[in-house]
């Protein structure tokens, strides 16, 4: 893998640094209007779009911490071009904000799931107040992540074949207890609550109309729901890839498998943003104000 990483062909290199590079200004130029759309309209101040606003943070460090200042260069060089510090740094960064993003989806499922389900006990369960403690609570969690391979006595690597930094294949605490605590626990709460809320949308429409979960909540839900999905189809297969891996000790799929990885991931930084544009009218004008305001074009 090694050998196939720094024999890369001059062209192969161009494409994929290029294609790295647009995706990840992409991801930080979107989930940063985001950011801004939400910060200077107080209306959208509610529970449910500081979580969305926490999701922005995330992608949107992402991008700025780790792909646009190591992974271009890491792309653009036959080898590892940095210090082994700056490889534990890589491997904490992305640890640290993939596993904040799916605490965060969690976090926004069960915002969804008292809102339509248990609606008279939304505003006291996600008062402002305790949704920011919430999410402190991810992000605490999420800082946490990293020092599991510490705990192990181990440190982090860099995968030619993958072009990041990550855990080694012989180590057993990361995989095992971060798969299952990090990623287990938040996808096992995320099932939970959008299994109940479409079994109640899809047979309960006429009582969802006449309690306080409005057509508007709905639509906000199924919006929500088109994030979680796209999450989802983003991160299994790199979660596939990493099992596997594992289960084998040895870098077992094609070539093909690993350089699709690393993309996977700034795709899911990057998809947010022009979800909120397609499915929501609130942001997507709010997105439309912005880019007047800032390059006096007026978008169609």
């Amino acid at each position: 893998m090694a050998l196939d990483y720094s024999n890369r062909s001059n062209t192969e290199v161009l494409v994929v640094t290029l294609i790295w590079t647009i995706l990840s200004v992409i991801a930080c130029v979107g989930n940063l209007l985001t950011l801004l759309i939400i910060y200077k309209n107080r209306s959208l101040w509610n529970s449910t779009n500081i979580i969305l606003a926490s999701l922005a943070l995330s992608d949107f460090a992402f991008n700025t911490l780790n792909n646009l200042p190591v992974g271009v260069a890491v792309f653009a060089s036959p080898r590892f071009p940095f210090s082994h510090l700056v490889c534990q740094y890589q491997a904490s960064v992305c640890i640290t904000l993939s596993t904040a993003s799916i605490q965060i989806l969690a976090l926004a499922s069960l915002n969804r799931y008292y809102r339509i389900i248990k609606p008279t006990k939304y505003n006291n369960v996600f008062s402002k107040q305790k949704t920011f403690a919430a999410l402190l609570m991810a992000w605490c969690l999420s800082l946490a992540a990293p020092f599991l391979l510490i705990a192990d006595g181990s440190d982090y690597v860099f995968h030619p074949a993958k072009a990041f930094c990550f855990y080694r294949l012989d180590v057993w605490l990361f995989p095992v207890v971060g798969t299952w605590i990090m990623i287990g626990i938040p996808s096992a709460v995320i099932s939970f609550c959008y299994a109940k809320i479409l079994i109640k949308v899809r047979h309960h429409n006429a009582q969802l109309s006449q309690s306080s979960a409005s057509a508007t909540e709905i639509k906000i839900t199924k919006n929500l729901l088109v994030v979680i999905i796209a999450f989802v189809l983003c991160w299994t297969p790199i979660i596939a890839v990493e099992t596997i891996d594992y289960w084998l000790q040895r870098y077992a799929m094609p070539r093909i498998v690993y350089t699709i990885y690393p993309f996977l991931s700034n795709l899911s930084s990057a998809i947010n943003p022009p979800i909120y544009v397609a499915l929501n009218p609130t942001f997507r004008e709010k997105y439309k104000q912005l880019f007047r305001k800032y390059t006096g074009v007026r978008p169609a």
